[in-house]
């Protein structure tokens, strides 16, 4: 195995990591009152190896061979959750090692479980760099470490594909680092919009950016304890709400789905059935959840229910976990519901976790075919899922 091609390249990704850590502490420079230097120290490590494995032990190479790239994938996740855990054991109330390997898989994952108690007596910096590191993980590392590299051969197909969820040959006439580059615009034009609008909705800059991160990466590490239920007082709430709904609503859908207006294939874009389908479970749990609970009071208003039950669908359905109700207050008929919008998730080729709605129409229509099978044993027909053959395997 070609082993020194692989930690070359993690050891540019380690560089990246630790510049990223550097900006955090770097806010703590400016706006803590007195900082404690933990993303600094994470950042020196994190830089240290990264020289290391690019300098040392590495070797350069324009060609990444695909078991090499398999290898690749898996330790730059280990490794960034190793680094990345090291401001919260060093910095605030100080994590133990597994509670902080914890918090840092979550977030890079954008799992968004979180092991932290109470968010008020964590230093700014570090709620920063909580954030931050979902907005990566929500791009995808490697999709963004792909701008950096002129060819990786093979590899390339394969980081992209594993990274992105995208498929290669629906791009077969671009690079592959241009279409990453335009996915990258796509996000930070997300993230741009996202931020500038919180921060006119009333929200200081470290709130909108802190909030935008976890956002567009459908993570959902907020700030406050309250999650956005912290903001359900303010006279803005119903337009934070719906902001944010907007955005979450956004990051789940196919980045494929952009590019191709993007690149102006509109013929290609109405092939993409996972789109609609994905509106359609959405409008569809919503729809259930509004029936189910009409009969109850809502102390806050019709459309105050209305609004949040909503937001509450998307923030579930995209995986993001952002909440402005209690998971105490939720009518127990609604969990099972939530949990099956959770469980299936968002687009493929988005930030979203679950199991990606496209898997779910090829499941559904595969036990169609074999339905019809079961009734026309001779009769030939192929699964066909956004105007493309379903291979096997």
């Amino acid at each position: 195995m070609k082993y020194r091609i692989v930690f070359r390249l993690l050891g540019v990704l380690l560089l990246l990591q630790g510049v990223a850590m550097g900006v955090c502490g770097g806010f703590g420079l400016l706006f803590e009152p007195d900082p404690d230097g933990a993303l600094f120290i994470g950042s020196g490590c994190a830089i240290a190896f990264g020289l290391l494995f690019t300098f040392v032990i590495g070797k350069k190479t324009d060609d990444l061979p695909k078991r090499e790239g398999l290898i690749l994938v898996g330790l730059t996740w280990v490794m960034f959750g190793l680094f990345g855990s090291i401001p919260y054991m060093l910095g605030g109330p100080q994590l133990g090692f597994a509670d902080a390997l914890f918090e840092s898989v979550s977030g890079f994952t954008t799992t968004g479980a979180t092991i932290i108690e109470d968010l008020r007596i964590w230093p700014n910096d570090i709620l920063l760099w909580r954030a931050l590191s979902q907005w990566l993980g929500g791009l995808g590392i490697l999709v963004l470490f792909m701008l950096f590299l002129s060819s990786l051969g093979a590899g390339s197909k394969f980081l992209f594909k594993n990274e992105s969820g995208f498929q290669p040959n629906d791009f077969a006439a671009v690079k592959i680092r241009d279409v990453a580059w335009m996915v990258v615009k796509i996000y930070l034009i997300m993230t741009v919009i996202c931020s500038i609008g919180l921060k006119l909705l009333g929200m200081s800059w470290f709130e909108s950016i802190t909030h935008t991160f976890t956002t567009v990466s459908t993570a959902g590490f907020s700030i406050y304890n309250e999650s956005i239920g912290y903001f359900r007082d303010w006279e803005t709430a119903w337009m934070i709400e719906i902001w944010l709904t907007f955005f979450m609503l956004s990051a789940a859908i196919s980045f494929i789905f952009y590019l191709m207006i993007w690149r102006r294939n509109f013929d290609r874009m109405r092939q993409i059935e996972e789109v609609p389908f994905y509106l359609g479970i959405l409008v569809f749990g919503i729809v259930f959840i509004l029936v189910a609970e009409h009969s109850y009071a809502h102390e806050d208003g019709t459309l105050t229910w209305i609004r949040r039950s909503i937001f509450t669908v998307v923030s579930i359905s995209t995986t993001t976990g952002f909440a402005v109700i209690p998971e105490r207050d939720w009518p127990a008929f609604d969990i099972p519901l939530l949990s099956i919008l959770m469980v299936a998730g968002g687009c493929i080729g988005s930030t979203a976790g679950g199991m990606k709605v496209q898997r779910i129409l090829i499941l559904a229509r595969a036990l169609s075919q074999n339905v019809v099978k079961g009734f026309r044993p001779h009769e030939y027909s192929r699964l066909k899922v956004n105007g493309k053959i379903v291979k096997e395997g």
